[in-house]
């Protein structure tokens, strides 16, 4: 809770309206108790200031498991005081597909889901920004976690 505290004091929300940016991703989910390689791409669009709208698309799998998701996200972008650091909440929703085979057996599904998360980005240049985030989707049967990080191009 103090260190919530602090977090707030030593930053305020900005993103302007109208900014954009553009992000690849990689990393790990954690889905039916395995480990599965993730990769995506994410769009980012300031709709207000501090409210960013983030549509993103990701593919992945292992161990017989491939799967896609389209999901777009919420983002509350809070800056540091020396604007290269900023952090923001995360909610969306989503459509998630998968494949499963093994041996003879296939099988696909579809699921709905929502997720909540929290992200940060370091901006190296006033263009090009690294970034990290922690997510959790809840869908119908069960849920997943990932940890993504990626770099980010704002126009």
């Amino acid at each position: 809770m103090i260190v919530l505290c602090l977090m707030a004091t030593a930053t305020y929300a900005q993103q302007a309206k109208g900014e954009m940016a553009a992000k690849v991703h990689t990393g790990m989910t954690i889905e039916a108790g395995a480990l599965q390689g993730i990769i995506g791409f994410e769009y980012r669009v300031a709709v207000a200031d501090s409210w960013r709208i983030a549509p993103n698309f990701n593919i992945g799998g292992g161990r017989g498991l491939k799967f896609l998701d389209l999901t777009v996200d919420a983002h509350y972008v809070f800056r540091a005081a020396d604007n290269r650091f900023s952090f923001y909440p995360i909610a969306g929703v989503g459509f998630y597909h998968t494949w499963y085979k093994v041996a003879n057996f296939k099988t696909a599904n579809n699921r709905i889901f929502a997720n909540v998360g929290i992200g940060g980005q370091y901006d190296l240049t006033d263009n090009i920004g690294i970034t990290a985030e922690v997510k959790n989707a809840w869908m119908a049967d069960y849920n997943k976690g990932s940890f993504l990080v990626g770099c980010c191009y704002k126009f």
